[in-house]
């Protein structure tokens, strides 16, 4: 075998380190100038700057968007204070400055401004239109703000056939006149005007119409054979003068305003209360047909031409400032419904339905694009683009606690603590966080009401209180009017 010395290398182990070749030293970077630290500064500087400028521009133009809002109590920053307190159930309504409270046995004029008494009335009173009264959509309607009043007969076993009514200026609490009306069945009122509903001696069914200022009857009628009790009787308004009067299936239409008897086919639709104005100009309204049982929203163009129309009960927010264009809220009460849902909130242009709703409630406001439902167990909030909840309140039980007021930025309601205590509680609108609270004497089923001056009225547990912000009433703005209490009574004295 042949081997090839070229194939074999030789190593040598040399365990000495080398030197690396030397490195030339790195040169500072050089120091940037003093005007570009300043500019870098001052882009920094000014990048929030213009974030400040951006966020007090935004809160400027909300100001001024909740400025021009009708609905809205001016201030709820800081938690209110006592104005004054008074006995009394409940505020029936007002007359300028002048709260018409309901109490025991009677009513009283209470100062607004002192809490001082005015007068006081005997009797179960109601308020007519004009004494601040506002209809279900929330639209002031003009009279002469009267109360009737009707004293209460205790001690009888017998129902007297005539009763006598008496007409209160419901400022002063001077009498205006004095009826008598055949109101064994009931009596209200429309307007100015009295529809009282009887029955004589003989069984015969009587009706009359008085003009409340004067007292004069304009209008009488009496059925042609009598009745037996029990027999069906049913009346409901028409619009804002006409009352329908149905007797074991036969029916009679009086204006009240003139006395005089209407054609009126009591299963044809009429108008109730003002049309919601949208805001490109078209209208909705609400509507009742069925001999009042059923309900639903008529939507035109401004020109008056057909747009849609809905079933439901037009829910008109008691303030709205913009914030959701073009969005119509319609209540359904209907069990049946194939979606179980109570609130529809559609598009005004079309009628098409956007989102729906759990919520049942009447009470409604929409501001910084949140829709507030006061339900008969709190408060909930829903983003008014898609209708998904924000936030809720709930109380411990149904009907605690009824009604809010709002500024346009934080919501104000009682809440029903868990021990039975209530609080006076004004959270954020968009989120529901609370904001200030404080401890508040109220029984269950207290009521909140709005004042446009900032006050807020209180009323449960037999006592009224005027809530007002720490530096006293405000007054409103241009858009609100002096008072716009809402009427918790409504109901039907003698009936």
């Amino acid at each position: 075998m042949t081997v090839r010395e070229d194939h074999f290398s030789e190593v040598l182990w040399d365990d000495e380190v080398v030197d690396a070749p030397p490195v030339a030293p790195r040169r500072p970077l050089p120091r940037p100038p003093r005007w570009l630290v300043l500019a870098l500064a001052g882009v920094v500087a000014s990048g929030g700057v213009v974030a400040l400028a951006v966020d007090r521009a935004h809160e400027h133009a909300l100001d001024l968007r909740l400025a021009a809002t009708p609905g809205l109590v001016p201030d709820l920053g800081d938690p209110l204070v006592t104005g004054w307190s008074t006995d009394g159930w409940g505020v029936l309504g007002a007359a300028g400055d002048v709260l018409v409270v309901q109490r025991s046995g009677g009513v009283s004029g209470i100062d607004a401004a002192t809490g001082r008494e005015v007068y006081r009335r005997d009797g179960g009173c109601s308020t007519t239109q004009g004494t601040t009264w506002w209809d279900w959509s929330g639209t002031e309607v003009p009279g002469t703000g009267l109360l009737v009043c009707q004293r209460d007969e205790f001690g009888s076993a017998e129902v007297a056939p005539v009763v006598e009514l008496t007409v209160v200026d419901a400022a002063t609490g001077r009498e205006r006149s004095r009826l008598e009306a055949p109101a064994r069945e009931g009596w209200w009122t429309l307007g100015d005007q009295l529809f009282a509903l009887g029955r004589d001696a003989t069984g015969h069914l009587t009706a009359q119409t008085n003009d409340l200022p004067t007292g004069r009857t304009t209008w009488s009628w009496r059925s042609p054979v009598p009745y037996a009790p029990g027999t069906g009787i049913a009346t409901w308004p028409v619009g804002r003068t006409t009352v329908v009067l149905e007797v074991a299936g036969r029916s009679t239409a009086v204006d009240v305003s003139t006395g005089r008897e209407v054609d009126v086919d009591p299963d044809d639709e009429h108008d109730i209360g003002e049309p919601l104005v949208l805001r490109d100009g078209g209208t909705a309204q609400a509507v009742l047909g069925a001999r009042g049982l059923l309900s639903a929203v008529v939507v035109e163009d401004a020109d008056g031409g057909d747009r849609f129309r809905t079933d439901g009960a037009l829910l008109v927010p008691e303030a709205d400032d913009g914030s959701a264009p073009g969005l119509l809220l319609v209540a359904h009460h209907d069990p049946g419904r194939s979606d179980g849902r109570d609130l529809a909130a559609l598009d005004a242009a079309t009628g098409d339905v956007r989102w729906t709703a759990d919520p049942e409630g009447g009470q409604v406001a929409i501001v910084q694009g949140v829709v507030l439902i006061a339900t008969s167990r709190g408060v909930v909030g829903l983003d008014a683009t898609d209708g998904t909840e924000r936030w809720s309140v709930e109380d411990a039980e149904a009907g605690r606690a009824w009604g809010f007021v709002t500024d346009g930025r934080r919501v104000l309601r009682v809440d029903d603590e868990p021990r039975g205590e209530r609080r006076l509680v004004a959270r954020d609108v968009r989120s529901g966080h609370e904001v200030w609270s404080s401890p508040v004497d109220a029984a269950a089923g207290s009521a909140l009401q709005r004042r446009a001056d900032g006050s807020v009225v209180l009323s449960g547990d037999r006592t009224v209180t005027l809530l007002v912000p720490p530096g006293g009433a405000r007054e409103g703005g241009e858009d609100g009017p002096a008072s716009v209490l809402e009427d918790v009574a409504g109901g039907v004295p003698g009936a």
